[in-house]
């Protein structure tokens, strides 16, 4: 990890220039290890190749991120500026907010650009890339040394909160987050918070029925869930998913009560096409809803692929057009594929095993020019391939589809 006041020196930011646009032209990190050591010491030469590395990753989260400044965690565990911003809209209105568990600063940035708001984190090093990531991006430093608590949540009239999730590994049990995810919600119910958690992590909702939770997905994956409390909280009681664009072009479904009960009709006899929710809805448990609301069948009860003779278009819902249902046989699967004379092949899994899938090595048309759809699934509890070619582009743009069952 990178330590040390050193690498924020006019001395690392010009090798770090030098560094990462030698890496980015594709030299070899180890020669360019080698090069450095020539001038700064073992220590300092590994920090500028891990932090030229780090910051030419980041390219996918920050617009500024060859000027800023990152921990391998930190990076991780930063939101885009994509989600960063989303979430930030909800802070707009209040006077002063605050960032805790700021981090490098990928929520802090976002916040401060539509609100006073000031960050703290326990860690010293991390507080210093915080600082210098807020004057790249032209904002004043305002994050502070210093851990979060109820007498620190008085004087602000919002947080957002990110705890450390990786102290034990990996982890989605709100007993392994630092704070504790239970020191949190006791913050939330005194405040209008915005904690991030996993997506995983599962919020009683019987006992938390006054907050809202919020699946965010970007670039086909779920990447965080936020529990919203107070005036946060601007569909209490609901579950909520929401895909972002690049465009804020945001398609979302928010599910109440009845809509998270709701199940789809049953039926095994694949329609026109076939529909794949979000992972973000998915996460969300709320795929049925989605599904009923649109009136889409479901072939297999535990499996979240719905089909449907009529075109659907939510933002949510990637669509297919069906060509053949087989039974999963290699030969006879890779016979309808030769007959379609498909290009590429994108292939797709619910409710098989990926060993089962590999033993498909399927061989697509040197010659062909269409990009054609595999998707191994259950039906009559017996493995089934459905041929099938995408029928909507990802991330495509949509306009907010928001259906409240009260």
């Amino acid at each position: 990890e990178l330590t040390g006041d050193w690498i924020f020196s006019k001395q690392a930011t010009e090798f770090l220039l030098v560094t990462q646009t030698q890496l980015i032209q594709g030299t070899q990190p180890l020669k360019l290890l080698n090069r450095l050591r020539k001038s700064v010491s073992p220590s300092q030469a590994r920090a500028i190749i891990d932090l030229a590395s780090l910051r030419i990753r980041a390219r996918d989260k920050f617009a500024q991120a060859e000027h800023m400044y990152f921990t391998r965690n930190g990076l991780e565990m930063a939101s885009s500026e994509t989600i960063a911003n989303y979430k930030a809209d909800r802070f707009k209105s209040f006077a002063s907010t605050a960032d805790f568990c700021c981090g490098i600063g990928g929520d802090l940035i976002a916040m401060s650009q539509v609100s006073q708001c000031t960050g703290f984190d326990s860690d010293a090093f991390t507080v210093e890339c915080a600082n210098h990531n807020l004057a790249a991006n032209n904002i004043p430093p305002n994050a502070i040394l210093n851990s979060y608590g109820q007498n620190l949540a008085k004087q602000f009239k919002a947080i957002h909160i990110d705890p450390e999730r990786r102290t034990l590994g990996k982890s989605t049990s709100g007993e392994a987050f630092s704070p504790k995810l239970n020191e949190l919600i006791d913050i939330a119910n005194r405040h209008s918070v915005g904690i991030k958690v996993a997506p995983a992590t599962r919020i009683n909702e019987t006992e938390n029925s006054q907050f809202e939770l919020c699946w965010i997905g970007h670039r086909r994956e779920c990447k965080q869930q936020v529990v919203w409390s107070g005036e946060l909280a601007l569909h209490t009681g609901c579950r909520f998913a929401v895909s972002l664009d690049a465009t804020k072009n945001n398609c979302f479904w928010c599910g109440f009560e009845e809509a998270q009960n709701s199940v789809p009709a049953s039926s095994p006899e694949i329609g026109r096409f076939i529909y794949e929710p979000h992972n973000c809805v998915l996460a969300a448990r709320l795929e049925n809803a989605l599904a009923s609301q649109h009136s889409l069948r479901k072939p297999t009860r535990n499996i979240a692929y719905f089909t449907s003779d009529q075109i659907v278009q939510h933002g949510l819902l990637n669509r297919f057009e069906t060509l053949e249902v087989l039974p999963a046989n290699i030969q006879k699967t890779q016979s309808a594929i030769d007959s379609y004379h498909f290009a590429d092949l994108e292939i797709k899994k619910r409710g098989v095993a990926q060993s089962f899938v590999n033993k498909f090595k399927l061989k697509t048309d040197k010659q062909g020019s269409q990009r054609g759809t595999v998707l191994f699934t259950m039906i009559n509890e017996k493995p089934t391939v459905i041929i099938a070619k995408r029928d909507t582009l990802e991330h495509q743009p949509t306009k907010d589809h928001r259906v409240s069952n009260h």
